[in-house]
């Protein structure tokens, strides 16, 4: 049957919206001068009301350029402070980016980040952890390793293994990107802490820097304590990698799949592409991983979620490929809509699992089509069979960002989102533009019931 051309730009122009128009409370998390940015989020494993999140905050002049966020209310308010200083008590040194964040199963926070000398900041990072009891505890900083003058230390994502059935339960896990040094081994590499964080393991490498620098790696546990590890490799690949022995040993990378170019690229990485919402510092695959801990149909899969090019090179959308627990492919689908007539862009994704019900969860922005392509809207929908079907995305932010107007900071969005589900509410928190004019950019989150959705 042929549609006419009028009916058929109706029929598909919904499918690259933001679907329902319904709107959640939206909570100003940061309430802070300076721009805020690259957020991460946790919910406490044994009591889910309790929220702790973090994101970098540059204001004009500090020694701590990061924020904390902790909600003990399921999100309904938000305290706001200054992340913890850096480790020895150095007046000399601050700390200044990539806040990672959990929690394990006697609600001990963790709060990993990078610092430095206040004089040579973001040149020779280096890594610390702080940890508190509870919500309202006092930090306790500790440097991961030794200060290092001859390696960069960078982009640090954490993670607790809170399964009873592994034999790692109460390990936390700390990866990064480790380059710069002639006397060690760099690349993606992996420690641990089997001491609720006040001693580290020696590094582990995960993949070498071959002559590339792979990036922004993502890490998850499964039930059974096996550690998976995700990143984008600078040739232009997402890949994934597993660990059975509690981060001792990786197996051969798997490639997750190949970063198509858009015909702008005016980025310094090959992977990075340019794009209207995001067009000077660029996107990323910027790679999440789910594995679903419950004991549900598809316990054990293990879900890789990044951002690519379609496969007309037009635009950006979001994908994710399926394993099993011992990385064996079951697929790869798309997660947003297609897009209609127009072009539009999906991009930084981030997932989650309710491991209370396996739905997996994936947000992220939403822009614009035509010139309104610079707009950008955090949105989130979710899959009940695996990934294969997803509901109708529902926006997160009531009102879309715009990081290209006049005055808005060069950093635009940053690399990343964060994103924390349980017991049937998700917690998007996102970077968003709404005041820039009175606050700069903020990060907002809200709260989104599964009953909100439409699930196929």
């Amino acid at each position: 049957m042929k549609w006419p051309l009028l009916a058929l730009i109706g029929l598909l122009a919904p499918l690259a919206g933001a679907g329902a128009s319904r709107t959640f409370p939206q909570v100003d998390v940061s309430r802070a001068p300076g721009t805020q940015a690259e957020v991460s989020i946790v919910a406490d494993p044994g009591h889910p009301t309790v929220l702790l999140a973090g994101s970098n905050s540059d204001p004009v002049s500090a020694r701590v350029l990061m924020r904390v966020y902790t909600s003990t209310d399921g999100g309904n308010t938000w305290g706001s402070q200054p992340g913890p200083l850096p480790p020895g008590g150095s007046d000399g040194d601050c700390t200044f980016s990539d806040p990672a964040v959990g929690i394990d199963l006697h609600s001990r926070e963790y709060y990993a980040y990078l610092y430095a000398p206040c004089d040579a900041i973001r040149e020779l990072p280096n890594l610390a952890v702080a940890t508190r009891i509870g919500a309202r505890g006092a930090w306790r900083m500790v440097p991961v390793e030794h200060r290092n003058h001859f390696r960069i230390d960078d982009k640090p994502a954490l993670a607790v293994d809170t399964s009873p059935q592994s034999r790692f339960v109460g390990r936390v896990y700390l990866i990064w990107i480790r380059s710069g040094s002639t006397r060690e081994p760099g690349g993606v590499v992996v420690s641990h802490s089997q001491s609720q964080g006040r001693a580290w393991s020696r590094p582990v490498v995960v993949v070498g820097a071959l002559g590339v620098d792979p990036w922004f790696p993502a890490m998850a546990v499964g039930a059974r304590g096996q550690l998976y590890v995700a990143w984008m490799a600078d040739v232009g690949t997402v890949e994934i990698a597993r660990s059975t022995d509690g981060g001792a040993h990786f197996g051969r990378p798997q490639v997750v799949d190949r970063v198509i170019s858009l015909p702008r690229r005016p980025c310094d990485h090959a992977p990075a592409l340019s794009i209207p919402a995001q067009p000077q510092r660029c996107i990323s695959p910027a790679p999440s991983i789910s594995i679903d801990r419950t004991r549900g149909p598809r316990a054990g899969r293990v879900y890789a979620v990044y951002g690519k090019s379609g496969r007309d090179g037009r635009e950006q959308d979001v994908f994710v490929h399926v394993y099993d627990a011992r990385l064996r492919s079951q697929g790869t689908f798309r997660v947003n809509p297609p897009d209609g007539l127009r072009a539009s862009d999906q991009f930084f994704p981030v997932s989650a699992i309710d491991q209370s019900n396996g739905l997996l969860w994936v947000c992220y922005y939403n822009s614009g089509t035509g010139r309104a392509r610079t707009r950008a809207t955090f949105s989130c929908t979710a899959s009940a069979d695996g990934g294969e079907h997803w509901s109708a995305p529902v926006r997160a932010a009531s009102r879309a960002s715009d990081t290209t107007v006049p005055g808005a900071p060069e950093f635009e969005y940053g690399d990343y989102e964060g994103l924390a589900v349980a017991n049937g509410v998700a917690h998007p928190i996102w970077t968003d533009t709404r005041d820039m004019r009175t606050r700069g950019e903020e990060i907002y989150t809200t709260a989104i019931p599964q009953s909100a959705l439409q699930l196929p």
